[in-house]
């Protein structure tokens, strides 16, 4: 599956109980069949007056609930942006997470850098609250250690150290805003030992987040599924929520004809989740879709 690179998390966006049966935004939802759905995207929708009011005008006609927001440059010398952003997302009824990350953040000599970034989303939830204003839903963690070019090498002792690395962010964030982290669904057959047991990386991942969003990127509902169930039944036992990440990214890469639903259109999409919905709402931890990405899905054929 494609490796995502921080230029494409600059943000995201969730729809939820956008019914499992619509065609198109705006349709009404099905109570019987909720369904969420998070689109990644890279635009500024808090710098920028004209993304803002598409972004608000889309989320209205769309149902939309939740937004995962890329915050790489907005804290905290943006900290007024995203405040008076989060101010207007509540009167919308729209909750949102904050997307950070870098691979590099894995080395141990990289550390203070993410702890820095992170004790800046902490004290930007702290400062909302002093002011009455709306909190973030969740700090939402992107780190792929598998990007580094040690990776092959070293995967192992990489692990490890992102491992670490979640154990410190989840302490700084005590009483501050969730945690939620992205992985890849091949780590779910990544073994891993660790104090003195060995289980998945995934696993370990989904004991440290409050939330996962699993990378399950496949085109057809077969593979969807079976991507999905070990990790899903993983962060069932453990009492965790997840989404489950699809692909709608238009790039050149060859990969993208059994990952990708470019080529297939927004009907094949919305076909894919209302089945693969189906065969997974029997786990507890299914919590939705996530799609990559928004400008990408603006513009599938039908």
């Amino acid at each position: 599956m494609p490796q995502m690179t921080l230029p494409r998390w600059i943000g995201a966006l969730a729809l939820v109980g956008l019914g499992l049966a619509c065609g198109q935004p705006g349709t009404t939802p099905d109570p019987a069949h909720p369904l969420a759905i998070a689109v990644w995207s890279y635009r500024d929708l808090t710098g920028s007056a004209k993304e803002q009011a598409a972004f608000f005008d889309f989320a209205s006609r769309a149902g939309l609930r939740e937004l995962f927001l890329g915050g790489a440059d907005l804290l905290p010398r943006r900290a007024e942006a995203l405040a008076v952003f989060l101010d207007e997302a509540q009167r919308r009824g729209i909750k949102v997470s904050l997307v950070l990350g870098r691979a590099a953040w894995t080395r141990p000599d990289q550390r203070s850098a993410a702890l820095q970034a992170v004790l800046a989303v902490r004290d930007f939830d702290r400062a909302q609250v002093q002011a009455g204003r709306p909190r973030l839903a969740a700090l939402q963690l992107d780190v792929e250690p598998h990007a580094l070019p040690d990776w092959g090498r070293d995967g192992s002792k990489l692990s490890g150290q992102y491992l670490d690395l979640l154990e410190a962010l989840k302490a700084e964030l005590t009483g501050g805003p969730a945690l939620h982290v992205d992985i890849p669904v091949w780590w779910h057959g990544r073994p891993i030992k660790r104090q003195g047991r060995t289980r998945p990386l995934s696993e370990w991942v989904i004991q440290l987040a409050d939330r996962t969003v699993l990378m399950d990127y496949r085109n057809r509902v077969d593979g969807i599924v079976e991507g999905a169930e070990g990790p899903l039944a993983a962060a069932e036992a453990l009492g965790r929520p997840m989404i489950i990440g699809l692909a709608v990214h238009c790039d050149r890469g060859p990969e993208n004809a059994t990952t990708s639903f470019c080529r297939l259109g927004e009907g094949a999409l919305r076909k894919a989740m209302r089945q693969a919905d189906h065969r997974l709402s029997r786990r507890r931890s299914h919590a939705g879709f996530a799609i990559f990405t928004y400008e990408d899905w603006l513009s599938l054929g039908r």
